[in-house]
């Protein structure tokens, strides 16, 4: 779990009420860059009998809970506890660009319930049974399948000259607007075709890539990200749109900022609108002497006066430290 330097940080040990085994949670960064929370045991032997599953979230600055791993808990959730993965909580980055909302006073709060199973007794003069390891379970890959393989589909969604076989449970468990569009008697409905007009098909394929597996295979393109920002604003997808503002939020530079600016507003992406400011508070002099500054006063006014609130509270922090 050691990443870019980032080191394991190990929590006191634990016991669960009437159990005898000991654990600690620790949080680390995984290699794709997620803080993580798990588990490890203090028992150099860990019995097999015990499976765990655990729920883990971020506290934002107002308790909120965020980035939650959102899987509920399952009998086939449960794992051993060597073979427990950790959970992902949310990008490094997006907490370290954000930290009022997510490092007040300099701390990251994480929530974590563990939830185990423990099954028999571990005296030495007992035989343990033998408990089945369940391998867990690989979703993306089978919902791509069904994605790519096209069994059994009841709409299409053309974009221009392409056309993608897809099902209608699965789009409207996805997104509120597919669920809408299904749901009455518009022409998508009845017809089982979705025209899509405002979006190449490469862009369509991604969205409905995300919406099947959970993942967007070309995110890291800020173009791509951009593109799909939009989709998940107008599909209403929140997952889908909070992942594209936290790879734009990467992105950032002095000619680029202003645009973004524009982009998180126009799309109601709160949360890239706040890493925007942040950044452009701190850059001020370099935002304030690029080429776009001076269009950006004329064409939105209005948030105009949101950068020079976010200039003043910049500067104010910044004295208040002195």
């Amino acid at each position: 779990m050691v990443h870019e330097g980032w080191k394991d940080i190990n929590g006191p040990a634990l016991r669960a009420r009437g159990s005898s085994l000991q654990w600690t949670l620790f949080l680390g960064t995984d290699s794709d860059g997620y803080l993580c929370v798990g588990i490890k045991t203090l028992q150099t032997q860990t019995p097999t009998q015990v499976q765990v599953a655990i729920d883990a979230c971020i506290l934002d600055v107002d308790n909120k809970r965020v980035s939650n791993t959102g899987q509920p808990v399952k009998p086939e959730s449960f794992t051993p506890v060597e073979n427990c993965v950790p959970s992902r909580l949310m990008r490094r980055e997006l907490v370290l660009q954000n930290p009022a909302q997510y490092l007040p006073g300099k701390k990251l709060s994480v929530v974590c319930i563990i939830h185990y199973l423990e099954l028999g007794t571990y005296a030495a003069d007992r035989i343990a049974k033998p408990f089945p390891v369940i391998s867990p379970p690989d979703g993306s890959t089978f919902m791509k399948n069904i994605l790519t393989e096209g069994l059994f589909t009841d709409v299409v969604v053309a974009v221009g000259d392409q056309e993608f076989p897809v099902h209608k449970a699965v789009l409207a468990e996805r997104s509120e607007v597919f669920r809408a569009m299904f749901n009455t008697n518009m022409t998508e409905s009845t017809n089982k075709h979705v025209i899509i007009e405002d979006m190449t098909a490469d862009v369509a394929s991604d969205l409905l890539t995300f919406i099947y597996t959970d993942m967007a295979p070309n995110i890291g393109d800020s173009a791509r990200a951009e593109e799909l920002l939009a989709a998940a604003e107008k599909y209403n997808i929140p997952r889908l749109k909070t992942i594209c503002e936290a790879e734009l939020a990467k992105c950032l530079d002095s000619n680029n900022a202003i645009a973004t600016l524009v982009m998180s507003d126009t799309y109601r992406a709160d949360q890239l609108e706040k890493m925007t400011l942040h950044w452009m508070a701190r850059h001020a002099g370099d935002v304030v002497e690029g080429e776009s500054w001076e269009s950006f006063c004329n064409e939105h006014p209005q948030l105009l006066k949101v950068v020079c609130r976010e200039f003043a509270s910049y500067i104010s922090t910044l004295k208040a430290q002195l």
